[in-house]
């Protein structure tokens, strides 16, 4: 079935500004955005329930544990009752805007607009990492840390509560994901995608060219079956779906969805979300 979109928030019920992260867990999306509202939604995008999080800008949300996370521009880390939205500890609060959360293996990392990278175990600070850049995107899985901004992708592998190695760097940006043995990434113009092996000796699988006309906002990916499919969403209004395999990334199909994309998430299998410039959210079916 080609890409569609088949639900739509409503208009009442959308964020005021724009969406900039989101969350899918046991059946409910989670989404963050401008407005510094957090909004829990079910599978068809009727809005359940909604809490002022943050004051302002809410820059990322993160599940674990049972737990939803959140940070902001106002430099707060706090965890959240995910049914009810219930403020449960506020575990982090610093003068720097705190742009990323990423959960693994039962630890917290949050990471800071220094580029300082926070690991919390039971709420409790254990690990400081310099990487020394803002970060837009941050994912931590096996020890290994992967952040990106404008310039370069680094792969930085944790040695200790406060030590760290850099394994490896590629030219890109964000957005970034990671599909099974694969890290995708935006090159350093923002409209090409490239793929690499995520682990040694991180291999270039290959590189799709002028992938949108517009710069790429956002990434997600699955594999199921053997196959392996990429998203990517952009200034353009476009998701466009994509097949790695052979060595090579190729389109399957595209939507228009009418709206500038600024974050998607991957849902129940055949399904991924969007969130927009324009404060509302989409699933798309395929």
């Amino acid at each position: 079935m080609p890409v569609q979109v088949k639900a739509r928030s409503n208009s009442g019920d959308q964020h005021s500004a724009d969406v900039n992260t989101l969350v899918y867990n046991n059946g409910k999306l989670y989404s963050g955005a401008d407005d510094g509202k957090i909004i829990i939604w079910d599978k068809d995008l009727n809005k359940l329930r909604e809490i002022q999080a943050h004051p302002t800008t809410v820059y990322c949300i993160a599940f674990g544990n049972s737990t939803l996370y959140s940070c902001s521009n106002d430099g707060a880390v706090l965890s959240w009752d995910p049914d009810t939205l219930e403020l449960r500890l506020k575990i982090l609060q610093v003068e720097n805007e705190m742009y990323r959360l990423a959960f693994s293996d039962g630890v917290l990392y949050s990471s800071d607009d220094q580029g300082n990278v926070r690991s919390h175990k039971d709420n409790v600070v254990k690990g400081l990492y310099a990487l020394l850049e803002p970060l837009r995107e941050v994912i931590v899985q096996n020890k290994c840390i992967y952040t990106v901004r404008d310039l370069d992708l680094v792969l930085t592998e944790i040695k200790g509560e406060k030590t760290f190695e850099i394994r490896a760097t590629f030219s890109g940006r964000a957005p970034m994901c990671l599909i099974e043995d694969k890290l995708c990434f935006s090159s350093r113009s923002g409209k090409d995608i490239i793929i690499h092996e995520k682990l040694t000796p991180y291999k270039n699988v290959c590189e799709v060219k002028n992938a949108h006309d517009m710069v790429i906002n956002a990434l997600t990916g699955s594999s199921s079956n053997g196959d392996t499919f990429l998203f990517s969403g952009a200034w353009d209004k476009l998701v466009k779906r994509w097949k790695i395999e052979n060595g090579a990334c190729n389109l399957v199909d595209f939507c228009d969805t009418g709206e500038v994309i600024n974050v998607m998430t991957n849902g129940d299998q055949g399904t991924v979300y969007i969130g927009c410039g324009d404060g509302s959210l989409a699933r798309l079916d395929y």
